[in-house]
């Protein structure tokens, strides 16, 4: 099992999401078991569980490796509520930068 601060969410997808590892825990192909916890001051904001299939994987710079996963089997209303919370606070970080620019 891997957790905490060796994974890291790079991007998340419409079926799916991006993720930085620690390297040699897993190759293409591989289906994995993945739940997420979004916690804010140690309060639980939302948490998403689902299967997934390990679709791309790259080497990075150093000690990293990304991987690509595609989900398999979660349900469609845990991953729009997991996935507001985060693109909540981006649109939020848009707006500002906008204001700020002038745009």
């Amino acid at each position: 099992m891997i957790s905490g601060p060796q994974i890291k969410i790079i991007e998340l997808l419409d079926r799916g999401c991006t993720l930085e590892i620690r390297p040699r825990c897993c190759a293409e192909g591989h289906h994995l078991l993945i739940h997420f916890k979004a916690i804010k001051n140690k309060n639980l904001l939302c948490e998403f569980t689902t299967t997934a299939k390990v679709e791309e994987h790259t080497r990075e710079e150093g000690d990293k490796e990304k991987i690509q996963v595609g989900f398999l089997q979660y349900d469609e209303e845990s991953w729009k509520k997991f996935r507001s919370t985060f693109t909540f606070r981006q649109d939020q970080i848009n707006q500002f930068l906008k204001a700020a620019r002038g745009w």
